[in-house]
């Protein structure tokens, strides 16, 4: 009774935020939703914009050509967003609801129960049916509800702008640090020669170009310099590098989950496309299981010198 409750709450507020969220940029005097339940389940938590307009809610909305055309339009968004992530984690996530559970343990199998956060809800008894055990709260999702009690109330493009430019500090201190680690693990493992032996070539001769251009224009650049987020993954998950840093991050598959995280969250941030508060939060997951990885191999390091 308690997870349908909650269930309900979720729907009611997720189509009041929808209805706030369209109020910002535009001045109309109705809208249409489909009526769950009691019909003032949602009239009575609507936010301040929402009061001021009149809610017409009904069984079967779709009647109504507008309702139409947003299902239209929500459901090409849903389409879409599944692509983007079945690219991002090679993955044939299901589109429908059928077979879900088979496909969400073939999922944590390959990628581990913390990946799992960043492609579906984990808040009710499926989780525990997938998983095979309860779900504990990791300082990740107590910082999570830090996070979600700080947010203001009617956020605005100032503070969507700031979400931004948090998420690309994250990103810049994080590639810095990555990049570092590679060269010392690399450098130590095959000598002087390690950015021949070790970057693949596709890779090396793309980031040799950049280089080029850049000391042309003269800057000072490394030669890590050169490479793209998206390198890192696969100069790290390298057969032949994997065999040197494989006993530090262990499961190459959860890690690989965890890039592709970070990689999709950094390209939404350098386009300049919408970030949320959940974009931050699963980056913030991410970074820290690699950081966590990055900390512990340091402090080995430190006993050992």
């Amino acid at each position: 009774m308690q997870q349908i409750k909650e269930c309900k709450q979720d729907t009611r507020l997720g189509t009041c935020k929808v209805i706030e969220n369209l109020l910002e940029a535009n001045k109309c005097q109705i809208a249409i939703s489909d009526q769950f339940g009691d019909p003032g389940y949602i009239k009575n938590a609507l936010m301040e914009k929402g009061r001021r307009i009149e809610l017409y809610q009904t069984p079967h909305a779709e009647r109504d050509l507008a309702v139409v055309a947003a299902s239209i339009l929500a459901r090409e968004e849903f389409i879409s967003k599944m692509e983007e992530l079945s690219e991002i984690y090679q993955f044939d996530f299901p589109k429908e609801s059928s077979n879900v559970d088979e496909k969400a343990k073939e999922f944590v199998e390959i990628y581990g129960v913390d990946a799992l956060k960043n492609v579906a809800k984990i808040h009710f008894s499926n989780t525990s049916r997938i998983v095979g055990r309860e779900l504990k709260l990791d300082r990740i999702e107590e910082f999570e509800r830090e996070i979600k009690r700080n947010k203001p109330e009617h956020p605005t493009g100032e503070y969507y702008s700031t979400l931004r430019l948090e998420c690309f500090s994250l990103l810049d201190s994080f590639e810095s640090e990555l990049r570092r680690f590679i060269e010392s693990k690399l450098k130590l493992a095959y000598g002087d020669d390690w950015w021949e032996r070790c970057i693949p070539k596709n890779i090396r001769d793309k980031a040799e170009k950049i280089l080029k251009e850049e000391i042309k224009n003269g800057e000072t650049v490394s030669k890590l310099d050169g490479l793209q987020f998206s390198h890192y993954e696969q100069i790290i998950c390298d057969s032949q590098n994997w065999k040197v840093l494989q006993v530090i991050f262990g499961d190459k598959n959860v890690l690989m989950g965890h890039f592709r995280t970070i990689v999709e969250i950094r390209n939404r941030v350098a386009h300049n496309r919408e970030i949320t508060l959940d974009d931050k939060i699963k980056l913030l997951g991410s970074l820290v299981y690699i950081r966590t990885k990055l900390k512990g191999q340091k402090t080995l390091d430190n006993l050992l010198d």
